[in-house]
């Protein structure tokens, strides 16, 4: 897999390009922690790392010459470094937003190698000096001046972000509430930025907590109520307004808010299994498809550099979806199939594309590519052991072009929901039930699928 080229590269949304664009839209001063960036490679970065009054790597045989003549440590040294200097500091006695940073650099860092026990636990650690230093209580910023203020409400804001994005995939309870003011957009130095950001704070306050509760108990038939799925993936579905928004941001906010809308699916589907459930609660059972075309079509019309930006996150975001569209294809009817193909896409085309992208995204082959290739064998039609570049098209136009053909430019991408808001016309036609769709995807495959 991808590893982390710097201690904070992109992981979900709103944490790409850790700490520098943090740094850019916040302009927190690190004080004492400082991480510098620049790597050209995907396993390098730049060695300046002070902890909490660390010095810098105290073994220098484990650094390497770089270009510039400076040391470089791998991002694996690099954090076991990070580790390390944290062991020579009280945390509780000598806690500050500083300490809560780190514990936040950590949990990236421990995310992009694939080690969610590590990175939950560093989450939860910042988390909790959220609520020690009291920045979940609006009382605490009236002591504060105006910039300090508006620097930790970007903290706690990020920290909201982020927990509920990453809890919702790894099945997790949420601590954090919406229960302080947001940032100023008008006040701050960028407000193009915080203006994005805000819009990506909204897409996460329409996630409840009894979702997370239900998820996080398992989602079956316990003393959790169910969520309401159906209301959410509604108010998912709502365009938003980025005029200005720059494109790095519209790609990740547009796909965030798609990409929960095919977990509210998901969860829909877990509901339809268990006895009781209402037809009103499930969502449409080709809802992935129609998700799986917008998102293609944000893809389609943005830069290369602007979906590889988000790093780790938007492969899991492809993954997610693709798996959803893969499932949905081995349900589907051939009358229903065909329908489908000449009203809106056809998934195969569409899980063509998913495959196409996370084959070379950030420059390279996803590690998640080889599991939606096994995913995607019964619906793409092949059942032999290939090379997975076999399998791909030979070139990146028409599948991407195809499903993003409806959005000329990055501009019109706030309107991509108008895919979302056609009528279920599908819901009738042979084969295409809930049940069959059920029929391919367990409650404990669908739990799977929502974890990493």
């Amino acid at each position: 897999m991808h590893q982390a080229s710097t201690a904070g590269a992109g992981f979900l949304p709103g944490l790409n390009q850790l700490p520098v664009r943090f740094a850019h839209w916040s302009n927190i001063p690190f004080g004492k922690t400082s991480i510098s960036t620049g790597s050209t490679g995907p396993r390098q970065c730049l060695p300046e790392l002070k902890l909490d009054g660390a010095t810098s790597a105290s073994n220098p045989s484990h650094l390497q010459a770089g270009v510039d003549g400076r040391s470089v440590m791998s991002g694996e040294e690099l954090l076991a470094e990070a580790v390390r200097a944290r062991k020579d500091v009280d945390l509780v006695d000598e806690m500050s937003v500083e300490s809560l940073l780190t514990s936040f650099f950590l949990f990236a860092a421990y995310g992009n190698l694939d080690k969610q026990d590590h990175a939950w636990f560093y989450l939860c650690q910042a988390t909790s000096m959220v609520f020690t230093l009291g920045l979940h209580r609006e009382s605490t910023y009236s002591d504060l001046s105006v910039e300090e203020a508006e620097e930790r409400r970007r903290i706690f804001w990020l920290l909201f972000i982020t927990e509920r994005g990453y809890a919702l995939q790894q099945a997790k309870p949420v601590m954090l509430r919406n229960s302080i003011h947001k940032p100023q957009v008008l006040g701050s130095n960028d407000p193009i930025l915080a203006y994005g950001f805000i819009n990506l704070i909204s897409i996460f306050e329409k996630l409840t907590v009894s979702l997370y509760d239900w998820v996080s108990a398992g989602g079956g038939d316990g003393i959790c109520a169910m969520p309401p799925t159906s209301s959410i993936q509604s108010s998912l579905s709502k365009s938003i307004s980025l005029e200005g928004v720059s494109e790095i941001q519209k790609v990740d906010i547009l796909i965030t808010q798609q990409w929960l809308q095919a977990m509210m699916w998901k969860l829909s589907m877990t509901r339809a299994a268990q006895p009781g459930a209402r037809d009103d609660t499930v969502l449409p059972f080709h809802l992935p498809v129609l998700v799986g075309k917008a998102v293609m079509g944000v893809i389609g019309a943005a830069s290369q550099g602007a979906v590889d930006a988000h790093g780790i996150g938007m492969e899991q975001k492809l993954f997610d979806l693709g798996t959803s569209v893969a499932d949905v294809s081995r349900s589907l009817g051939s009358k229903a199939s065909q329908h489908l193909s000449e009203s809106t896409v056809d998934p195969r085309d569409l899980l063509w594309g998913i495959l196409n992208m996370l084959s070379r995204i950030r420059g390279s082959q996803s590690y998640l590519l080889p599991a939606l290739v096994e995913r995607s064998k019964g619906v793409l039609g092949f059942d032999c052991s290939l090379s997975v570049y076999n399998l791909l098209p030979p070139t990146t136009t028409t599948t991407t072009t195809t499903a993003g053909s409806a959005l000329s430019d990055l501009d019109s991408l706030e309107h991509a929901w108008d895919y979302v808001s056609a009528q279920d016309d599908l819901r009738d036609q042979e084969g295409d039930t809930v049940e069959s769709v059920m029929g391919i995807m367990s409650s404990s495959r669908i739990q799977e699928d929502i974890s990493f």
